[in-house]
């Protein structure tokens, strides 16, 4: 080969080695930036991403062998004895996370009964149980679905302690009454929800909360419990799962989602009423200890509590009083 030729060809070789070590440098200037840093759908508020992790991810269909216990601290967990309504108190060492809020007037109201100590509705009685353990702020406020039993209480409890952040499903409400003043109760404290489209986590000091929102397969309905925002909460070897009103199809779902997670604390959705995929749930997650929100006008099925009784799973129902949950240093205790 002539010399001419060879000096050409290493020069065509020089200026290809340059070429490319320049896209390595610009492509390497954004590792480590977050991955949809500006995506609304993270828990937060007005786009705010404060402890999220896995935004986004869509976790549909992953084996039980994919999932990774997540190493946490201590957590304290209380249902609220609400009758039909709920609201569920999550506590870790910094952070106080309230999940629904119970209706604007309780159950024995509604039924024309006394009501002891004059409360007019479930959030007094949040409100007197934050004023007994000295918690001035909410940090996070969850709202899983729209119904009545579940955003009753947001007004009453707006007017009297701190909320930091909103997070509600993503789905549309027909427009009523108790809707119209939960909307105008957060509009009044500037406080804009973040919605939950897919499926995404949440870190409260070391113990992850995991958002599980209804996907096109049942989105289309308008009914509140086909639309639930289901929450599952770990911490080490602890887990619980929280399905507010999931129903039917919306259960079904769930089951796929879970892929296979069990976990020791189930609140048993739709106040405990029975259908075709209550069993399957129960069968799925195959708690130690269940919780239905119930009251003495509206009993849980019997159909439901034989489910559970039959798996030899421990049953509270809050109609007989709340129920406290403390996971500390590993262990876990549960009374009512």
């Amino acid at each position: 080969m002539k010399l001419s030729r060879i000096l050409a060809l290493i020069l065509a070789l020089g200026m290809l080695f340059s070429l490319a070590c320049l896209s390595a440098c610009d492509s390497g200037s954004t590792t480590g930036a977050p991955a949809n840093s500006e995506d609304n759908n993270t828990p937060g508020t007005n786009g705010e991403n404060p402890g999220a992790t896995d935004s986004n991810t869509d976790t549909t269909g992953t084996t039980p062998d994919d999932y990774v216990p997540y190493a946490g601290g201590d957590v304290w967990i209380k249902f609220f004895k609400a009758g039909r309504a709920g609201a569920i108190l999550v506590r870790t060492e910094n952070t106080t996370v309230l999940i629904n809020t119970g209706d604007e007037e309780d159950e024995e109201t509604r039924n024309g009964e006394a009501q002891p100590n004059g409360m007019a509705d479930d959030a007094e009685k949040i409100l007197e149980y934050l004023e007994e353990k000295s918690i001035t702020k909410i940090d996070y406020l969850i709202v899983t679905e729209f119904n009545k039993n579940y955003i009753g209480g947001v007004p009453t409890l707006l007017n009297y302690v701190t909320v930091e952040h909103v997070i509600e499903p993503a789905y549309t409400r027909p427009v009523k009454d108790t809707y119209q003043r939960y909307q105008g109760a957060l509009n009044a404290k500037n406080l804009t929800p973040q919605k939950i489209s897919s499926q995404t986590s949440l870190d409260i000091d070391g113990a992850l909360l995991r958002f599980y929102p209804t996907n096109k397969s049942t989105s289309s309905s308008l009914l509140d419990e086909f639309n639930s925002l289901v929450i599952s909460l770990e911490s080490n070897d602890f887990s619980a799962l929280f399905t507010s009103d999931i129903f039917g199809a919306r259960t079904t779902e769930v089951i796929k989602d879970l892929a296979g997670r069990t976990f020791d604390i189930l609140q048993v959705p739709h106040h405990g009423e029975y259908n075709d995929t209550v069993g399957a749930l129960i069968e799925a997650t195959a708690p130690s200890y269940a919780v239905i929100f119930t009251s003495t006008s509206n009993p849980a099925d019997t159909r439901v509590t034989k489910l559970l009784s039959d798996k030899n799973i421990t049953t509270y129902l809050s109609k007989e009083g709340s129920v406290e949950v403390k996971y500390k240093d590993g262990e876990l205790s549960v009374k009512q």
